[in-house]
C-alpha cells in the first residue's frame, strides 16, 4: 500500500472573483469540485484570482498565488510558486516600482524597488542620491543580496503580497477588448 503524506496548506490571501471570469464564458477554469461532492450532491469552489497559500515540504516554505493567464490559455488559471529566492515568475512586470521609507546608516533613506526587463532592482536614495544599487533575477533575491530588512521576503518588501497591490496587478494582467472608432 503506497505511503500518504499529509501536507497542512495555509490560505495567506482570499483572492478576488471577477465576474467575467468567474462568471462568464471562460467560468469553467474558475471552478473546481469539493473533494468531498457526491454523486447526488455537486459542490464546487472558486478558484480566485489573487489567492495566495503557503504550504511547507521538506522544511521549505512555498507560496502558490494563482494569477489571470497561464501558458496554454490567456484566461485560465495560472500558478506562481515562490521559495525562498526561487520564483515560477516575477509577480510584476517591467516598469513596476515600489518604495517604503528605512534607515541607511543611521539615517531616513527611501528604498525603491523596480522591475525593468528580467531584473529586479533595487535603489536606495538619501539626499535626493542614489546611495547603493542591487540588482538580481527576483524580488527576493535582491533583497536578500542588500542585507537589509532581513526578518521579511523581497516579494514582501516589493509590495507584491499587499492586497491592493495584488489586486491591481491581476486586475490590469486580464485581456480587455475595446470596440475601436
Amino acid at each position: 500500500m503506497p505511503k500518504t503524506r499529509t501536507v497542512n496548506v495555509t490560505l495567506i490571501t482570499v483572492g478576488s472573483l471577477l465576474f467575467d471570469l468567474h462568471y462568464g464564458p471562460y467560468s469553467r477554469f474558475w471552478w473546481q469540485h469539493s473533494s468531498d461532492s457526491t454523486k447526488d450532491n455537486l459542490s464546487y469552489f472558486p478558484i480566485r484570482v489573487g489567492q495566495t497559500t503557503k504550504a511547507i515540504l521538506n522544511e521549505k516554505v512555498f507560496y502558490l498565488t494563482i494569477v489571470v493567464e497561464n501558458s496554454d490559455n490567456s484566461f485560465a488559471p495560472g500558478f506562481i510558486c515562490t521559495s525562498g529566492t526561487i520564483s515560477s515568475k516575477n509577480n510584476g512586470s517591467s516598469g513596476y516600482k515600489s518604495s517604503l521609507n528605512y534607515k541607511y546608516h543611521d539615517k531616513s533613506a527611501l528604498f525603491v524597488s523596480t522591475i525593468e526587463g528580467n531584473h529586479c532592482i533595487l535603489k536606495i536614495h538619501q539626499n535626493s542620491q542614489v546611495q547603493c544599487q542591487f540588482v538580481d533575477n527576483s524580488p527576493n533575491a535582491v533583497w536578500k543580496s542588500s542585507n537589509f530588512i532581513k526578518n521579511f521576503e523581497g516579494i514582501n518588501l516589493f509590495g507584491f503580497q499587499n492586497s491592493q497591490t495584488k489586486e491591481s496587478i491581476y486586475k490590469n494582467m486580464i485581456p480587455t477588448c475595446l470596440p475601436t472608432n
